[in-house]
């Protein structure tokens, strides 16, 4: 695209001038050129909020951690979580806003300690019924 090109606003066509003129309508769409002008500059998308790449693992596997405690082996899961977890709030409130998840970092911890309360009331009332207490 040369400098004396001009661009049709509505159909988006690049005319070229012919022999020195330029069309007074674009031939693509019979826009009239008087309102033709050169292309936008586009500005860059900046997407809003954290982008998976800028959150933090730990804060996803701390999640991920904390669900499966609710499920099985709620004990040992669930202190991963709370360990991860913890970590992870610490290495975002340490990177000054580029790095997000803390609401995953504190849902894996939340959900760590409600796996491992579950696991351990589950194993008191059967272990109490077992033994007959």
């Amino acid at each position: 695209m040369s400098a004396s090109d001009r661009f049709c606003t509505q159909c988006r066509h690049t005319i070229s001038p012919r022999g020195g003129a330029t069309p007074e309508y674009c031939p693509i769409c019979g826009r009239s050129m008087s309102a033709a002008t050169a292309p936008p500059r586009t500005v860059p998308y900046a997407p809003r909020g954290t982008s998976p790449a800028d959150r933090a693992g730990k804060a996803t596997a701390s999640f991920v951690l904390g669900i499966f405690s609710l499920i099985v082996c709620g004990v040992v899961l669930g202190i991963i979580a709370i360990v991860l977890g913890s970590q992870a709030r610490k290495e975002i409130d340490a990177s000054n806003g580029r790095v997000g998840g803390r609401g995953l970092a504190t849902a894996g911890i939340t959900l760590g300690a409600v796996g491992i309360a579950k696991s351990v009331g589950f194993g008191l009332i059967f272990g109490g019924l077992r033994f007959g207490l």
